[in-house]
């Protein structure tokens, strides 16, 4: 009997863990596709697309670029969780990512999506295409013109 209370208990809290984990990554979700957070990334993106070139060699200073891009973006995600979730921890919420017991929970998507905000060639590829946007809409400026 005390066994099946144990394993009640268990089963209590695992669920409890999940109920969590699974807030939070609407959160995470609703953070992301906020108007606030794509004007956050899209007004860096514009402010230093310009620099980066279509090479295969990359310049020493998109390490910086790159390094404070990640740093606005886990400092604005981290912000945000905590402010809806008071009890938030970077550090715990990145191991329950990686815990094989969550890889059903997790959207592809956000995984992917949070993938970009730390991967280099992704925000290579990304800041060429806002300077494609860039480039296009001062074209298109100056014909209106």
């Amino acid at each position: 009997m005390a066994e099946n209370l144990e394993e009640e208990i268990i089963d209590q809290n695992e669920s409890s863990d999940t109920v969590s984990f699974d807030r939070i990554m609407g959160h995470l979700q609703e953070i992301i596709l906020s108007e606030d957070f794509i004007c956050i990334r899209d007004m860096f993106f514009d402010d230093h697309c310009k620099i980066f070139e279509d090479k295969e060699e990359n310049k020493l200073e998109y390490t910086s670029i790159f390094e404070n891009y990640v740093d606005l973006v886990e400092g604005y995600l981290e912000s945000e969780l905590r402010e809806r979730n008071q009890d938030f921890d970077m550090s715990v919420f990145l191991k329950e990512i990686e815990s094989e017991s969550n890889k059903d929970c997790i959207d592809s998507e956000v995984v992917d999506l949070l993938t970009t905000f730390s991967d280099f060639s992704s925000f290579k590829a990304a800041m060429l295409e806002a300077k494609k946007v860039s480039t296009l809409f001062v074209v298109s400026s100056i014909l209106v013109l």
